[in-house]
């Protein structure tokens, strides 16, 4: 599956790997980079309104997001001086799904290696290393 969609990522990541409570927000790339630009400045915002002070989310109803088991799991969700965390998926033709690269990288690490490089992108490697968890969509974390 080369055209790889949030929506796949969502169904082939039944382990992720286990870090504190956080805000995530999904980028996928089939290029060794990702431009910073593929962050939306909304995205930003709410990430960092995590991180810093507080937000409030309600979640749909189970009839139109799926659910658990059919069933909304509760109704809204309070995240207050957490992590915000930009999970960028590294997809390449020809790697089986669950062994495609994912980058957690907290949202602060990104916006100051954007400010400190003059390059538009973040490359794999360097993802890799600015990267608080790296690890496989089969949720295999993969040491440094």
């Amino acid at each position: 599956m080369y055209g790889m969609t949030e929506n796949d990522v969502y169904k082939l990541n039944k382990k992720p790997p286990h870090f504190p409570t956080s805000a995530v927000e999904w980028k996928l790339t089939k290029l060794p980079y990702i431009a910073y630009s593929h962050l939306q400045p909304h995205q930003i915002k709410y990430l960092l309104q995590v991180v810093l002070s507080r937000i409030d989310v309600r979640i749909a109803d189970a009839r139109t997001r799926g659910g658990i088991g059919g069933k909304s799991p509760f109704d809204e969700i309070h995240l207050a001086q957490e992590r915000g965390v930009v999970a960028v998926v590294f997809h390449k033709k020809g790697r089986q799904n669950l062994k495609q690269i994912v980058c957690y990288i907290d949202i602060e690490e990104l916006l100051a290696e954007e400010k400190r490089t003059l390059r538009k992108s973040l490359t794999e490697e360097r993802a890799r290393e600015i990267a608080f968890v790296v690890a496989t969509l089969g949720g295999e974390v993969i040491p440094r």
